[in-house]
């Protein structure tokens, strides 16, 4: 998970991931439907959905350096 300033929608691949680290992951696309993840795109960038990275902190795994 990488948090920015910028709105990011975390896709699982299957409903495992989606379900372990569901406070991470906004879309679980095991099954998916590209119509519901349109129109989550298009809630997103609208401001109308709160993605879960937003107003969280960074979290980057084997770091070396700066992350931007």
């Amino acid at each position: 998970p990488f948090a920015t300033f910028v709105p990011t929608i975390k896709i699982a691949s299957n409903s495992n991931i989606a379900h372990k680290k569901s406070r991470w992951i906004d879309f679980d696309a095991s099954n998916l439907e590209d119509e519901k993840l349109m129109k989550l795109v298009i809630r997103t960038a609208s401001g109308d959905y709160k993605t879960k990275q937003e107003g969280q902190h960074d979290i980057a795994f084997f770091k070396k350096g700066v992350t931007l």
